[in-house]
């Protein structure tokens, strides 16, 4: 169990940071395209973000405030490499939003998560969300992410998180690489034309 919460400055952080290097070196194998670097300051705040979230699945009796307080994540992808940063550890975020839905006071929890993921597209097209994404889904024109994004697409499709029609091209070659129904990516306006 953990048993308290990430302090933000701690001298853990040069453990964190090595062990932050270490998957990234080999999760950046598996995403095509340009090899992206480790951007620290995104990986090791992304890992504080997704502890502290943990964190509050079991110390659900705690306020409000201090949920907020304690999740504040302002940070936004600048950068593909930033994206692949907090993808590292973001893509784990789904399970623990799942996990704070349940809770009787998870609520403050649950939106502070589905906020950030709804900023963090390629994490958060992984989760159940309504909303689409609040950010662009180029992901700054890295064409291995965007293969990416559509390989998740395909597995948790939602119409909200299509990006726009003249961006599909990536979407349209997984998809029928996969034996996916393409119907699915046409707007209602271009159903009726045809």
């Amino acid at each position: 169990m953990i048993e308290e919460p990430a302090a933000w400055k701690t001298p853990e952080d040069a453990k964190a940071l090595a062990v932050c290097r270490r998957a990234f070196a080999e999760y950046r194998l598996d995403v095509a395209g340009t090899v992206l670097d480790l951007d620290f300051d995104i990986a090791l705040a992304s890992a504080r973000f997704l502890y502290t979230a943990a964190w509050f699945l079991f110390h659900f009796e705690k306020s409000a405030n201090d949920v907020a307080r304690d999740m504040a994540f302002t940070r936004k992808p600048a950068s593909a490499g930033q994206h692949l940063s907090a993808d590292l550890v973001f893509r784990y975020l789904p399970a623990i939003l799942g996990r704070a839905r349940a809770l009787p006071t998870g609520d403050v929890l649950v939106e502070i998560l589905t906020e950030t993921l709804r900023h963090w597209p390629l994490s958060g097209v992984l989760a159940d969300l309504t909303a689409g994404p609040a950010e662009a889904l180029d992901f700054s024109g890295h064409s291995g992410l965007q293969f990416l994004y559509a390989e998740r697409l395909a597995q948790h499709f939602k119409p909200a998180w299509l990006p726009e029609e003249k961006d599909r091209a990536h979407i349209e070659l997984v998809w029928t690489e996969l034996g996916k129904d393409c119907r699915l990516l046409r707007t209602p306006a271009l159903v009726e034309e045809e």
